[in-house]
């Protein structure tokens, strides 16, 4: 039985420690890809949304500093909670979960590079040009949409009856 746990033991130490580099490593990949901006980038968009259903109330001109503070203590309590550690470990769990180590590495090595750092701080510049085009397709479809949410409201009006 002595045996079994010295066995145990000399075995599992390297896989723990492989795991812990794992995570290290994963963790250094969020730290190159800016995680915070994209996280503080993730509650701008989601800010933007409520504001944008918040526009289609047509509520009085009396209600926009009303709106407007609500907008503002939203994007705060996101931004807070988005900057969590708890938040950013679960992160690069499933950043240890979908990728090797060997991935994650090259990865990390990639955003470290000047060709990767450039990328990363395009990001912004090309997420603003991707909404026009994201925008002009919605426009095309937005017939088939309607129809959609007009279908799916009678079926449920016919549900209720």
């Amino acid at each position: 039985m002595r045996y079994y746990f010295l066995a145990l033991a000399l075995f599992a130490s390297p896989a723990l420690a492989d795991a812990e580099s794992h995570k290290q490593t994963a963790m250094r990949l969020l730290e190159a890809t800016n995680i915070d901006a994209q996280l503080q980038s993730i509650a701008v968009s989601l800010r933007d949304n409520q504001a944008r259903q918040l526009a289609r109330m047509n509520l009085p001109p009396a209600a926009q500093p009303l709106v407007e503070e609500y907008l503002s203590k939203t994007l705060d309590l996101m931004v807070s909670a988005f900057n969590k550690t708890e938040l950013h470990s679960a992160y690069a769990a499933t950043f240890v979960e979908v990728f090797t180590e060997q991935e994650l590495q090259d990865a990390l090595s990639f955003f470290e590079s000047s060709a990767g750092k450039k990328y990363l701080d395009k990001q912004s510049e090309l997420r603003a040009a991707l909404v026009p085009l994201v925008q002009k397709e919605l426009a095309v479809i937005q017939p088939q949409l309607s129809e959609l949410q007009n279908n799916l409201r009678a079926t449920l009006q016919q549900l209720q009856q």
